[in-house]
């Protein structure tokens, strides 16, 4: 079993934009300034919308070799085959997403200013 490693480097975290191609640009951008893992962030939007989003930001992520972390949405996560998951109070169990993933991707949570949840 490998245990999984976060990369030294800069993290991303994506604004909440519709405009796929802008975002990718964006990445690259990111990437090339130095970002080593990225959490893509988008909260509104069509599902179908989002899903496409998803599946772009994880082919560049792919092409990059950037660490993928989906927010919320450990499902999701689980079906891009990103590296990991980022999950607040309300999107289901830290547990459950870490059965769901495996043991080889990579789960966080908000823990809201409360050192205990951490």
């Amino acid at each position: 079993m490998t245990t999984p490693r976060f990369p030294r480097g800069l993290y991303g975290v994506t604004p909440d934009w519709a405009d796929t191609e802008r975002l990718l640009a964006a990445i690259e951008q990111a990437h090339a300034g130095g970002m080593a893992a990225l959490q893509w962030r988008r909260k509104l939007g069509a599902p179908a919308d989002l899903r496409a989003q998803a599946r772009a930001v994880r082919d560049l992520c792919l092409r990059l070799g950037l660490v993928l972390i989906v927010n919320d949405d450990w499902r999701l996560a689980a079906d891009l085959d990103a590296d990991g998951a980022h999950l607040g109070r309300d999107d289901g169990a830290v547990a459950q997403a870490r059965l769901a993933l495996g043991s080889d991707k990579l789960n966080g949570c908000s823990c809201y200013d409360q050192p205990e949840l951490a």
